[in-house]
């Protein structure tokens, strides 16, 4: 169905607005945003809609070898093919070939417009396939002849995942699509929120759009684990293993039409959009699959089978996670900022903001045996047969999400809190 983008408009604040010049400076965007002035604002009336299509293949080979009475072997292969959605209608991209290549936008591609040729050197999805996802997975299990009851298991594997079909939508509201209208303010230049939208639309300052790589790639993870296991007296049987993954390709969302020079916002300076690489866009927003992530974590299990009328299972986990891209390009909140400087990448590599070090779980379930073997059926009926269960579950916190502080560099990218008071 045609809907319109955004027809009643967004604005956004800077706190340093209504800090009056104090040192250091004390940001109050609520206060900003109820005396509206605003630091930017856009408005998107042009219907759009989202016909696409896109093909999806997997196959797969998988055998079980046991080479030994004590020894099976698990090996597989499977191929994954994730196309790139086709519109059944006008769709843009950009292509990245700009003065940074790779990372800024340097001229708009098209298919399906009426009076704009498609453009000949791209697919029809204006983005190049990915082809090469093969996922080969390797497992063992070796039960250890002179200990009775233990086991040494291990696995590995390759897994792929398609960019989430989200991330293909802005190419079909780019201009000359749906023309989204920015207007650019400063902190100390804010725009009046009640008239921003009033004058004629070619006061806008410049276009917002959206792209993808057109060489965007397919986020696989590596995964990996080693595992003992012994059964110990009381019906107990006891895991200790070690478990690993490795997230690559996975994708970050960033301005890719932001200024490259850095400069101290304040009097003087040209406009923001005047220092943009390609104009008359303003903020391009680049998927692109730069990514990664790893994630180690030793873990021990303890499960009591139902015996005598008590069953258990408790877990623990130690881990450690690291990443550069915690969220989704769509929709995946607001935890982590966005990339800082696309120049020095690991810079934005810290703690996973969903890492969690240590958790514990345990459940418990236990037969009351009281009247169960009552001589008295109603007695039986009413009081026995009853249970007790529990789950106690504790874990290390999350951690608290800050929000993002104005822009101090003048590139329109918000900047991270330095300091919490």
């Amino acid at each position: 169905f045609d809907q319109s983008p955004n027809p009643r408009g967004v604005f956004t604040y800077d706190g340093r607005t209504v800090s009056g010049g104090a040192a250091p400076v004390r940001e109050h965007g609520f206060a900003a945003f109820l005396l509206g002035l605003a630091t930017r604002g856009e408005v998107a009336t042009d219907l759009f809609a989202r016909r696409q299509n896109q093909w999806v293949h997997a196959y797969y080979f998988a055998d079980d070898w046991k080479i030994l009475p004590n020894l099976s072997l698990n090996l597989g292969m499977r191929y994954e093919y994730f196309s790139p959605p086709v519109q059944r209608g006008p769709a843009t991209n950009f292509d990245l070939n700009g003065v940074i290549p790779g990372y800024v936008p340097g001229r708009q591609t098209y298919h399906g417009l009426a009076d704009i040729p498609d453009t000949t050197d791209r697919p029809a999805s204006l983005i190049f396939p990915d082809r090469n996802n093969w996922g080969p997975r390797f497992g063992f299990a070796y039960s250890v002849p002179q200990v009775r009851d233990f086991v040494v298991r291990g696995g590995y594997g390759i897994y792929f995942t398609p960019e989430i079909t989200n991330s293909y939508g802005s190419l079909t509201r780019n201009p000359p699509i749906v023309k989204t209208f920015q207007f650019t303010g400063t902190f100390d230049r804010p725009l009046q929120v009640e008239t921003a939208f009033g004058g004629p639309v070619t006061a806008a300052t410049s276009f917002s759009a959206g792209a993808v790589d057109p060489n965007l790639r397919d986020t696989y993870t590596q995964q990996w684990n080693f595992t003992l296991q012994k059964k110990l007296p009381l019906n107990i049987i006891a895991d200790l293993a070690y478990v690993g993954s490795k997230g690559t390709n996975l994708t970050l969302s960033f301005d890719g039409n932001r200024p490259i020079a850095i400069v101290t916002p304040g009097p003087g300076v040209p406009a923001l959009a005047d220092r943009r690489p390609l104009r008359p866009f303003a903020n391009i927003g680049v998927t692109k699959s730069i990514g990664n992530s790893i994630y180690h974590a030793l873990q021990l299990k303890m499960e009591r089978r139902v015996g005598r009328g008590l069953s258990f299972l408790g877990a623990y986990t130690w881990s450690k996670s690291l990443s550069s891209a915690d969220i989704s390009t769509v929709g995946g909140g607001t935890y982590l900022g966005a990339v800082q400087n696309y120049f020095d990448q690991r810079s934005d590599r810290s703690p996973s903001v969903f890492d969690t070090r240590q958790r514990m779980s345990f459940a418990l379930i236990y037969d009351v045996p009281l009247f169960a073997k009552s001589s008295q059926a109603a007695v039986r009926t009413l009081l026995g047969g009853w249970q007790l269960a529990t789950i106690v579950t504790e874990q290390a916190g999350f951690s608290a999400g800050l929000t993002t502080v104005g822009d101090t560099t003048g590139t329109g990218v918000s900047s991270r809190a330095s300091v919490v008071a």
